[in-house]
């Protein structure tokens, strides 16, 4: 109950909040790796490697019960997200805090917001393009792909928005960053 899934547009954790229950489809996941690390009398540390839309409270409460006991997360820390933390190394805000308290340029350990959107396909379109999409006028694109979504550049290089794809056509933006400059 406790994500952010949602049930008639409320996600399910607002819904718990208020002490209510609703029922949950179940979900394919794929959980890859599971290692063990410290363990004691009532506690087990564990690095789970999974799909993504793999709840891992879940994953832990099914667990006990399997063992015919209850069980539940008491710290959970991701430490990869798709390529972050695996081809784009993550930092925590402690290593963050003391790149500021040395006066160092913290824009070092920031990835440029297109490296988010990398598993997309992008064209680029010249200004008057960009700015039909960002008013929301549809522009027919060649589309060689299945995504829904598509990364579009301006013709200076710089990322623009995501426009959401609909049979070929780029009808919107899904996501605008805003003008050059």
């Amino acid at each position: 109950m406790y994500s952010a899934l949602k049930k008639d547009g409320v996600p399910l954790y607002k819904l718990a909040r208020q002490g209510q229950q609703v029922e949950r489809g179940s979900r394919l996941v794929k959980i890859h790796d599971i290692m063990l690390g410290e363990m004691t009398n009532d506690t087990v540390e564990m690095t789970v490697k999974c799909s993504k839309g793999t709840y891992i409270r879940t994953l832990v409460e099914d667990m006990g019960r399997a063992l015919g006991c209850y069980a539940h997360v008491k710290l959970l820390r991701r430490l990869s997200v798709g390529d972050f933390g695996t081809l784009y190394p993550m930092v925590t805000m402690q290593e963050m805090e003391s790149v500021l308290q040395h006066h160092k340029n913290i824009e070092s350990l920031v990835l440029p917001i297109e490296t988010a959107y990398s598993g997309y396909p992008s064209k680029t379109l010249n200004e008057g393009f960009v700015q039909m999409l960002q008013q929301g006028i549809g522009l027919q694109l060649e589309q060689t792909h299945s995504l829904k979504y598509l990364r579009i550049f301006d013709t200076q290089g710089v990322l623009r928005g995501l426009a959401q794809l609909e049979q070929g056509k780029a009808v919107k933006f899904n996501q605008f960053f805003g003008t050059r400059g």
